[in-house]
């Protein structure tokens, strides 16, 4: 089903075109938000702890709320022992779990499994010597 044409919407913006040039300069958002960051900070370190103290007691619901926004919606968790593991090397990891809980005793001593699968890993890729 087609819809009727809006005649009063416009074409989208191309690049470095520029519709209002009486408009906000470019990096003034930015510019402001950064602003108000810095002094919100700098009321913070003065009479931060104060003041939570004091809307905690005195205005519990508010206290709580701010708590709420400030709290992530969504948080991102990497592991990161020796770097960020690519898919590849996820399910390489994978699969090392999956043959050690399925041929190593229960209980037994992770570094005596390690150093199983070391020594087996050394000698099938071993290269002969004085050939």
């Amino acid at each position: 089903m087609l819809r009727p044409q809006n005649k009063n919407l416009k074409a989208p913006i191309k690049a470095g075109e520029v519709r209002n040039p009486v408009g906000r300069p470019i990096g003034s958002r930015s510019k402001f938000s950064e602003a108000m960051v810095a002094d919100f900070l700098a009321d913070w370190h003065e009479h931060g702890t104060d003041v939570l103290a004091r809307v905690r007691m005195t205005e519990p619901a508010t206290y709580l709320r701010v708590a709420a926004v400030l709290v992530p919606k969504e948080m991102k968790v990497e592991v990161d022992n020796r770097g960020p593991l690519d898919r590849p090397e996820m399910q390489m990891m994978r699969k090392l779990i999956d043959l050690i809980q399925a041929h190593a005793p229960v209980g037994a001593d992770h570094v005596e499994v390690f150093a199983v699968l070391e020594d087996a890993l050394r000698s099938h890729f071993a290269k002969p010597v004085g050939k």
